[in-house]
């Protein structure tokens, strides 16, 4: 009696293979042609620098910075969850 070889899975791995190794030469081959033709997708636009207390751009043009800081918000200390033994700053 033979025994039954099962070589479907290995054949789907060759194909799965052959089937990135396209995929990968083609994604290059598309950042690739991307890079020459758009060349200002990877230039820089310039730094910032500060002249006097202002903040300006490559052209001297004054730049306001927005944003906010969440400094720490993850991280709970005593004074927050009343625990016992906590410090306690009383402004008074």
């Amino acid at each position: 009696m033979k025994k039954l070889i099962n070589t479907q899975p290995k054949r789907n791995l060759f194909v799965y293979e052959v089937m990135m190794n396209k995929y990968i030469k083609c994604l290059i081959s598309i950042l690739s042609l991307a890079i020459i033709v758009f060349p200002s997708l990877i230039n820089a636009q310039g730094f910032l620098k500060a002249e006097g207390i202002k903040i300006v751009n490559g052209e001297g043009e004054e730049i306001i910075l927005k944003g906010m800081g969440l400094g720490g918000w993850m991280l709970q200390e005593g004074y927050m969850m009343q625990t016992e033994g906590s410090v306690t700053h009383n402004m008074t």
